[in-house]
């Protein structure tokens, strides 16, 4: 696999490179590495183009991964219509909102909170106060099962405040959101553990398919398995930071992606785990994650996927 590198810039001459990079970027001509046919860009700040998240701007379709450290948001926007699945901790919230506003984003059309945990939902509050959201899509959980049971509260307080409708999760419907498909295949069930009862959407553009799992685990993934007959997809969210207790064996034969996103930051477990990264790499997947590339777009005509990435990563 051809790599190529930039010599670090003098001061006098960073500002002249950086601009002809802008222009040949513009010109569709980008610092280039091909898997298996399928373009990759890395743009990173070193290069001194800071806003490496317009050159996704020329695609129908983006998926940005938002570097929000041990946490999830995902930001996603299909010509005119935008989704938010998860928010982050409480602490990431200013970094989501002002990344929101960055791309123009006045109204959410669809957010999903995938469960009540405070890496996904400690932002969520401040997101609802902020936007305008269509639609609003969260498990019913008992707030006393909860071992977030603070962020939770404050997430029902401002949906409350907002008059939200929130709609639970119903596996196997399946609704279209402009030129979007939106299938939701779990959870199956009501489980004991919080992580298994996370919201799972498969989103379609054209021929391109994407998986968000939340943190869902091997006995949801089971469950999804046995219920859907489709889980294939081109891009994977990894499930629960690439924690051993999701990515099985089995699920990720059945979904069989090119791409695979981990979430994840530093933390005390050490996500993500070693057998998983493993895992992914012995199946040939591409696996980007944000504690090294920092965020992700992964961005489609509805033919191929193009990756940027806001580091270049080892």
């Amino acid at each position: 696999m051809k790599r190529y590198s930039l010599m670090k810039l003098r001061k006098q001459k960073s500002f002249l490179i950086s601009l002809i990079l802008i222009f040949l970027l513009s010109l569709g001509v980008t610092i280039s590495e091909y898997c298996g046919g399928v373009p990759w860009r890395g743009v990173s700040k070193t290069l001194g183009i800071s806003d490496f998240s317009a050159q996704a701007d020329s695609f129908n379709m983006a998926v940005h991964f938002i570097d929000v450290g041990k946490a999830d948001s995902i930001y996603i926007k299909c010509n005119d219509k935008n989704i938010l699945i998860d928010a982050g901790e409480k602490n990431t919230f200013n970094l989501v909102n002002e990344y929101l506003e960055k791309q123009n984003v006045k109204n959410l059309d669809l957010v999903i909170a995938t469960h009540p945990h405070s890496d996904h939902i400690g932002g969520m509050p401040a997101i609802i106060n902020e936007f305008n959201i269509s639609k609003f899509i969260m498990p019913e959980l008992n707030i006393e099962d909860i071992s977030t049971a603070h962020s939770y509260e404050k997430l029902l307080r401002a949906i409350k405040s907002k008059s939200l409708n929130v709609e639970k999760p119903s596996p196997g419907s399946e609704f279209k959101l402009g030129d979007l498909t939106i299938q939701t295949l779990a959870p199956i069930k009501q489980y004991e553990g919080i992580n298994n009862n996370s919201v799972v959407v498969k989103v379609t553009y054209k021929d391109q398919r994407f998986l968000f799992t939340g943190d869902a685990e091997k006995e949801s993934e089971i469950d999804m398995i046995s219920f859907n007959p489709d889980l294939s997809a081109d891009v994977l969210k990894v499930g629960h930071h690439g924690s051993k207790t999701s990515s099985s064996s089995v699920f990720l034969a059945k979904v069989n992606p090119t791409y695979a996103v981990i979430c994840v930051g530093e933390d005390r477990y050490n996500l993500p785990k070693k057998a998983i990264v493993d895992r992914l790499k012995n199946r040939g997947i591409k696996i980007f994650r944000t504690d090294i590339n920092g965020t992700v777009i992964l961005a489609t005509n509805g033919e191929y996927i193009t990756a940027f990435t806001e580091k270049e990563g080892a």
